[in-house]
Parts: C-alpha cells; sequence; structure tokens
C-alpha cells in the first residue's frame, strides 16, 4: 500500500469534500424551500378553505 496509499487517501478526500458540498447545497435548497413556505403561509395560499 505504500505507492498507492496517497491515491487512496485523496479519493477519500475527494468523496468527503463531494458529501460535505451536496450536503450544503441539499441545507442550502431546504432552507430556501421552507423561506418560500413561510412567505405563501402568510399570504393565505397554501390554507384550504373548509379544513377543520
Amino acid at each position: 500500500m505504500g505507492d498507492y496509499g496517497i491515491y487512496i487517501w485523496s479519493s477519500y478526500a475527494v468523496t468527503a469534500a463531494t458529501m460535505l458540498l451536496t450536503l450544503s447545497w441539499s441545507l442550502l435548497q431546504f432552507r430556501q424551500a421552507k423561506q418560500q413556505l413561510s412567505e405563501l403561509e402568510d399570504n393565505g395560499l397554501t390554507k384550504r378553505p373548509f379544513q377543520k
């Protein structure tokens, strides 16, 4: 593993960076969707007329 160790660890680093990037992007999208939903609820656009 001596000669190939750097390739293995660099692939781990790339995988970790990709996962962190995907997680941060997903959290950003979630926050934006949550904000848009709260704006719609404030405007009354998501309320159903005969809901009890």
